[in-house]
Formats: C-alpha cells, sequence, structure tokens
C-alpha cells in the first residue's frame, strides 16, 4: 500500500526532487507561502467599504495557507517521492473546496454580510481551483463533468481522512474543521447549494471589484507559491534617499548640460518636489493620481523619479510600510537609456530589475557585495524567475508587460500584478497608449489606485485626457456620477504653460496643399534643406528606402554630407551603429541627412536642424518635433533661430500605418495654419485631445464589461501592439558572433546534439553549471534575446521577392525564424538599406 511506504517517518513534501537535494515539508511551504503572501499586503489596500486591509491580510493568508491542502493525498505524494503517477495527484480542486468551505463555515468573513461574503469565499475557490492554470470561469461548472468530479473529490476525501491525525498536527485545525470542509461539497448537487449559483451572482450584478479582488488573490497565490517553490526569498525594500536624485544631477550637469537648460530645468524640479510637500498627510492619502506635464528637454525622467521618492517617503511615514517604484515605458530603447541613469541613482541603495522580452535577467545596482555573490550562484530558472515576478527595489518594464499583464487571464503575467499594490508607478509618455484602449487603460489606473493603493505619475510633454476618458467609461457603465478624488489627477508642475510659451526651438510649417510623390518631395526638399542636418521621417519602408536611394544619388557629389537611413529593415545591431554614427557626426557639426521612419520617434535622442514629416497624428508629429533642435542653440547671424519641421503628405502612405479619422482631424488642423510656433504646440496638442476625451471606443467598453462580468475571454483581445501573422523573423548571420549564437541555440535546442555547457557559458557571458529541463528554456530565452540583434522583422509579401532560408537548412535544427547564411549576405542583406528585396533565382 502507498501509504505503507510512507509511514516510517510520516513526512509529508509540497516539493520533492532527489537530484537537487529539494525535499520540502507541505507544512513549512504552506506557512511560507502564507506568511510572506500575509506580510506582503499593504495598508493602503482597501475594497470599497467591503473589504480594508486587515481583512484582505487575513484573506490573501487563508488563501495561500490552504492553496495546496491537497497535496496530503497519498495519490500525490507518491507522484511526488516515487514519481508513480496517478489520475487522483491532482490537488486544485479539492484544495480549493476545503478553502471555500473554511472561509463559508468558520469567522474569518463573518462580520461581512452574507451576500459579499459568498462572493468573496467563491473568489478564493477560484484563485486555488486554478493556481496552475490560466484564470478561465466560463466552463468551470459544466454539469457534464460533475459525476467524474464528485467521484474524485470523493475518493481524495476518504485518503486525506486516513492521515487526519498528522494534518492537525502540521495544520492549526481541529479533527472536526478537517472533516467538515472537506465532507461538505457545494458541487453536489443534492447538497443544499452549488458553485455555479455564486458565479451567476457576479454576472448577474456585475461589478468591477471582483475582477481586481479575484487578480490579487491570484496574483498574491502564484507569485509567493513560485517564488518559495524557486527558494527564493523576498526582500525588504530599500529605497535612495530623495537628496540622492538632486547630488546625481548636480554631478551630471556639471559635465554635460549648457547652463541656459539647467535652468529651467533646476526651477521646474524644484516646483515639482515643492507642490509635493505642500502637500498634508490627508492629501497625499486622497490624491493618487499624479500627472507631470513639460516639454521635452525639460529633465522629466529624473523629476519623476525624484517625485516618486519623494511620494514613497510619505507613503512609508503615514502607512507604515515601504513601497517600491515600477517605471514604464513604451520603448525598449528609451529603458535603456533611462536604465543607466537609475542605476547611478540607486546605487548603493537598492537593486534595479529590468523587465523586458529583451531583457538579460540580470538585477542591477547591489547593495553589497553579499548581494552580489549571492546573485551569481542563482541558478538561470531563479533569475529568470526573480526578474519576471519584479522581484527589486525599483521596477522598469514596458507598457506591454504592465498593461498586458493586467489585461489577462496568464498564470505567468498575472504573478506580479499583486506588485503594484501600495506602490508608486511612473508611466513615461503615457500619450503613447493606442486611442482605442485609452478609456479602459485611464479606467484601469483609476480602479488600481482606489482599490490597490497604487499611486500613478503619468508623464509626458503631450498629456491626453486618459484619466477623464477613464472615468466617464466608469460613470457610463455604472450608471452613476461621482466626485471621488480618485477619479482625478493632479498637476505636479503646476505652472507648465510658461515654459511651453517660452519655447521657440522649432516651427512645424504644413505643407499639405497637395500629395506628393517621391520625386515632388525631392524637389521639395532640395528647396528648402539649404544644407543643413536634416530628419525626414516617413510612413512606410518601402518609402523610405526609395528616398534614401535618391538622396545618395542627388548628393553623391556633397563630399561633406552624408546620407542615413533608419527602419525596422535593419537587424537592432545595425540600427545601434547608424544611431551613434549620426550622433558622432552630429555632435562635431557634421551634415547629416536621416531618412527614417516613425522608428526614430521611439526615443532616440538625436538633435539635427531641420525636420520634414510625413503625414501622422498630430502627437506623432510633435515627437519628431522633438528630435530637432532639442538643446535650442541653432543660429544664424550670431541670432538664435526656430528650426523648421516641414509637414507633407506623401500619397496614401499614412493609411497603412494610423486610423483614417486620427489622419484627417490632423490635417484638418494644420491646414488652417502657414506656421505654429513651438509655444503653440501646447494648446494645440491639448485641443487634439481634448476632441477624443468624449469619445469611448467600442473595444474600451466591451473591455470593461468583461472585466466586470469576469470573462477573460474578451479581456484577452487587449493587445497594446496588435499580432502580425504576416511579419517573419528573419537572423541575418552576419559575424562571427552571430554564428557563434546560432550554433549555442543549436545545440540547447536540440536534445541530441552534444551541448558544450562551456561554450555555451562563453556565448552567454553568463556561468552555465548545469542544463536541465528548466534550465534548457531559460538558455534558449537568453540565446533568443541576443539572436534578435540579429534579425529583421519582414512581411511576407516583401520575403517572396527575395526568400531566405529555413533555419533548419542550416544543421537540421528547426526554428521559427528565417536565416540568412553567412556567406550570401550580400544577396539578402545591406547594412545601409537592410533586408533586400529581389526577385529569387533560386527555385522554392
Amino acid at each position: 500500500m502507498v501509504r505503507g511506504e510512507l509511514m516510517e517517518e510520516e513526512i509529508i513534501y509540497s516539493h520533492y526532487d532527489e537530484k537537487k537535494n529539494i525535499k520540502k515539508e507541505l507544512k513549512e511551504h504552506l506557512n511560507d507561502v502564507a506568511g510572506a503572501a500575509e506580510n506582503s499586503v499593504p495598508t493602503t489596500i482597501q475594497f470599497d467599504d467591503i473589504l480594508n486591509s486587515t481583512d484582505i491580510r487575513k484573506l490573501v493568508k487563508e488563501t495561500c495557507l490552504f492553496h495546496d491542502f491537497g497535496k496530503f493525498t497519498d495519490f500525490f505524494q507518491t507522484y511526488l517521492v516515487n514519481n508513480k503517477k496517478h489520475k487522483l495527484k491532482r490537488h486544485s480542486h479539492i484544495s480549493a473546496i476545503f478553502l471555500f468551505n473554511r472561509l463559508k463555515l468558520s469567522s474569518v468573513l463573518s462580520h461581512l454580510k452574507e451576500t459579499e461574503a459568498n462572493k468573496i469565499a467563491f473568489l478564493s475557490y477560484l484563485a486555488v481551483r486554478l493556481h496552475h492554470m490560466d484564470l478561465s470561469v466560463k466552463d468551470l461548472f459544466s454539469y457534464s463533468h460533475l459525476p467524474s468530479q464528485l467521484n474524485e473529490l470523493k475518493a481524495q476525501t476518504d485518503n486525506i481522512l486516513k492521515r487526519i491525525n498528522k494534518i492537525t498536527q502540521d495544520i492549526d485545525l481541529s479533527e472536526k474543521e478537517v472533516k467538515t470542509y472537506l465532507e461538505n461539497n457545494p458541487l453536489d448537487l443534492n447538497a443544499k447549494e452549488h458553485l455555479k449559483k455564486y458565479y451567476m451572482s457576479l454576472i448577474n450584478f456585475p461589478h468591477e471589484r471582483w475582477f481586481f479582488l479575484l487578480i490579487y488573490l491570484y496574483s498574491q497565490l502564484i507569485d509567493k507559491d513560485k517564488l518559495d517553490a524557486g527558494l527564493i526569498k523576498t526582500k525588504e525594500i530599500n529605497l535612495a534617499p530623495v537628496e540622492k536624485v538632486t547630488d546625481y544631477i548636480s554631478k551630471k550637469r556639471r559635465v554635460t548640460e549648457q547652463q541656459i537648460v539647467n535652468d529651467d530645468r533646476e526651477v521646474a524640479r524644484k516646483t515639482i518636489i515643492n507642490n509635493l510637500q505642500g502637500l498634508s498627510d490627508d492629501e497625499i492619502k486622497e490624491h493618487r493620481i499624479f500627472t507631470l506635464t513639460a516639454p521635452t528637454g525639460l529633465g522629466k525622467t529624473l523629476s519623476s523619479l525624484q517625485a516618486g521618492l519623494y511620494l514613497c517617503e510619505r507613503l512609508s511615514n503615514i502607512y507604515d510600510y515601504t513601497p517600491k517604484i515600477i517605471t514604464a515605458i513604451p520603448f525598449i530603447n528609451i529603458i535603456e537609456q533611462t536604465k543607466k541613469d537609475y542605476i547611478e541613482v540607486f546605487e548603493a541603495y537598492g537593486r534595479v530589475n529590468v523587465h523586458h522580452r529583451l531583457a538579460d535577467l540580470k538585477i542591477t545596482a547591489y547593495q553589497n557585495n553579499d548581494d552580489k555573490n549571492r546573485d551569481y550562484e542563482k541558478s538561470l530558472d531563479q533569475s529568470l524567475l526573480e526578474v519576471e515576478a519584479w522581484e527589486g527595489d525599483v521596477i522598469m518594464t514596458t507598457f506591454v508587460q504592465l498593461f498586458q499583464s493586467i489585461f489577462s487571464n496568464s498564470n505567468s503575467s498575472l504573478k506580479k500584478i499583486n506588485k503594484l499594490a501600495g506602490n508608486v508607478v511612473i508611466l513615461d509618455e503615457i500619450q503613447s497608449i493606442p486611442e482605442k484602449y485609452m478609456p479602459v487603460v485611464g479606467a484601469m489606473i483609476i480602479k488600481l489606485s482606489e482599490y490597490f493603493g497604487s499611486r500613478f505619475i503619468l508623464m509626458t510633454a503631450t498629456q491626453p485626457y486618459i484619466i477623464e476618458l477613464g472615468k466617464q467609461l466608469i460613470e457610463e457603465e455604472s450608471k452613476t456620477k461621482t466626485n471621488t478624488n480618485s477619479m482625478s489627477s493632479l498637476e505636479l508642475l503646476s505652472d507648465n504653460q510658461k515654459y511651453f510659451e517660452k519655447l521657440d526651438r522649432t516651427k512645424l510649417i504644413p505643407t499639405l496643399q497637395q500629395p506628393f510623390d517621391t520625386n515632388g518631395f525631392l524637389e521639395f526638399f532640395e528647396n528648402t534643406w539649404n544644407y543643413k542636418s536634416s530628419l525626414i521621417v516617413v510612413n512606410t519602408i518601402k518609402r523610405c528606402i526609395e528616398i534614401f536611394d535618391a538622396l545618395k544619388n542627388i548628393l553623391s557629389d556633397e563630399k561633406k554630407v552624408k546620407v542615413l537611413h533608419l527602419s525596422t529593415n535593419l537587424t537592432p545591431l545595425d540600427r545601434k551603429k547608424i544611431i551613434n554614427e549620426a550622433e558622432n557626426r552630429l555632435k562635431e557639426k557634421n551634415i547629416t541627412v536621416m531618412v527614417s521612419t516613425q522608428t526614430i520617434e521611439a526615443g532616440v535622442d538625436l538633435d539635427f536642424d531641420i525636420g520634414y514629416r510625413d503625414l501622422a497624428p498630430l502627437d506623432a508629429i510633435i515627437q519628431t518635433a522633438g528630435r530637432i533642435n532639442r538643446s535650442g542653440l541653432n543660429k544664424e547671424n550670431n541670432l538664435y533661430i526656430s528650426s523648421p519641421i516641414y509637414v507633407f503628405q506623401l500619397e496614401k502612405d499614412h493609411k497603412y500605418i494610423y486610423p483614417f479619422h486620427q489622419i484627417e482631424d490632423t490635417k484638418k488642423k494644420l491646414s488652417s495654419y502657414e506656421v505654429i510656433p513651438e509655444e503653440s504646440y501646447q494648446q494645440l496638442i491639448d485641443g487634439y485631445f481634448r476632441e477624443y476625451a468624449c469619445e469611448i471606443s467600442d473595444e474600451s467598453r466591451e473591455i470593461w464589461r468583461a472585466i466586470k462580468k469576469l470573462d477573460f475571454d474578451v479581456i484577452n483581445k487587449f493587445k497594446l501592439i496588435e499580432d502580425d501573422v504576416s511579419v517573419i523573423d528573419v537572423f541575418i548571420e552576419l559575424d562571427e558572433n552571430a554564428s557563434q549564437l546560432a550554433d549555442a541555440y543549436e545545440m540547447v535546442k536540440d536534445y541530441k546534439m552534444e551541448t558544450d555547457k562551456e561554450f555555451i557559458s562563453n556565448v552567454l557571458d553568463k556561468k552555465i553549471v548545469s542544463i536541465n529541463e528548466f534550465e534548457r528554456k531559460v538558455i534558449i530565452k537568453l540565446l533568443l534575446v541576443k539572436l534578435s540583434e540579429y534579425m529583421v522583422p519582414v512581411r511576407a509579401t516583401r520575403l517572396a521577392k527575395n526568400k531566405a532560408f529555413d533555419f533548419s537548412d542550416r544543421n537540421g535544427v528547426k526554428a521559427s525564424f528565417m536565416w540568412v547564411p553567412r556567406n550570401q549576405i550580400e544577396e539578402y542583406y545591406s547594412k545601409e538599406k537592410g533586408y533586400i528585396e529581389l526577385e529569387d533565382a533560386r527555385m522554392w
């Protein structure tokens, strides 16, 4: 008998791996997970007047304490210790039933109204039942599955009751309680009630609070469960003092910044901090959402960080816990730029965790050498777990990682969402949220601040009406109006208008009387260029390369002029080289003409004299203006002058990129001006966004309704970046490093090939001790990050004109991407223009 094999010591395990010498007792795991979750609940969290932070702390503890109760069965223990599979080894469902009865029949929720207590017990049931799966409620109570479920639960209950003495020793419950919680089955149709009725009560009387409570419970459970299973202990939050930002700014600007910029930056930064210092404790409690609206170049990055640190300090004093800072940025390359500042500020104070799809699993800015050594000793799967769980004092991530984790049912995505609670979230370039999602993102921010007690700083030079749209969506769907402070925002740079009004770096010159073809634009360029460094931003790769080729030919006799091309048709590695070349040339005042797609708008820090922008939404045009005369130091006849940005239309290229109505609205606005000075940009963009502030998109309305009904199938429709199945990644084997990466990928991907750990370690610049099933997946992920530096996304229509090879042609190892061999680079790829469109002479 299975039980006889375990009777000798009667140790019940939660995790057991003989090879890794991991033998953790179930009672320790349950208590460790429950303790970690309970201790991480901030005192700011509250769900209306139903649950306060003390209630949530108890609920989280109970949910985590019993989440693996079903592991007490012989069926699971035999599977775990002896690797003998049994169809009754599943443990989540019986654990969820036990927890549900515990919450319903004990005093844990007895102080609440019965209707609310029932719903909360049901949500905890869902969190536990689904903690090894993605969240999906719809088909969970199918009557066709009921007989088999009841049989399974009955067999597991009988088995667990055989070791009831051991259970009462490990868990602080009486035998009567254990029996009651096990034997009362709310799934049984003959019983007084059925769990489905609780689900239907949530559907029939929808409210968004239940969604936020569910994802919080679920996130807390899976996060702490996985960290404990991975042997990772959560550390106390440690943040740099507010003054550290001031010290860093002083040090940095003595070396790199002009005094004329220093003055405005310093005044603005002090204004922001003074405005926060002027808030009473009650006002700090009330205000959850802040905006920071300032022109490009006014130092918003460091000012927002200092504001975030100050808010953390005040919240710590008021609520008696230490918040962390989470900074979300739309583009990876901006994160890489900003990361340098953050690491310098937090040196010797805190740990900076950078998490995005190309992250290298390093948590930097250690407090001491012990932290460095502990980090070095971690296995790769532990490193991945820690980064993806947002462990650290400061988190830097992308909008995709943040928002697509919230609007999701994914287990791996939702595990980090509990880290938003009580913390300060900085959202940089908030205007980059797609227009159709602005209302539902605004509503999400409002409710996260209200329920989780998170503080948000929304930062941009062109502030959209995202909170106003969110408020409108909430009120429209709840059929009520509210005037709570959670529905409004507070501007940190209260006198920001004066900074916009004094700007004279650029001016928009609309030239939209008639569309240009390529030749028409080239003629216009030659008439306006005047031998200055210029940025030309167009809407399609095809047009970009066409104009680049033409300008290279036209300017071939101009020895001092360099024409550069920048688009995603180049590998990221070559894009970086071109950006560096442009940066060096511009600093040395060498005439440079760059032809680019909107790639240049994603935080590329270059400073041209003149701009040319194909028709685009107004906020995108103003983003382009941020790459022109950034320093404000352009001179002519010893006088400072504003640089022109010519806005024109290249045939109908815009229709491939942007929504029709945005283009029409922008065209209508711009066409009424001959010249628009920079001091008017703010007023212009404010009017542009204001027009959309009264419109709720169908997409936002549909997702918000799904949130209130726990319909995760619809919630999953949220996509900040739409999947494009017509785009295929092509790996360009450009150099020896690319070849080594491909070799390493093949070694690790193919189990049949011999894996050279030393070679893999050298390629990844990480010590690889072993390559087991889990670490193999992490190594493949890291290799794909490095391989992506050599990849170009190519549309299938373009690929058909010059088809690359299947990666399996290289050495028989399959991959999701295609491949260009080193000895055939010239046929497929140009370091100047990227992937080449040529009719392929090969048969395929």
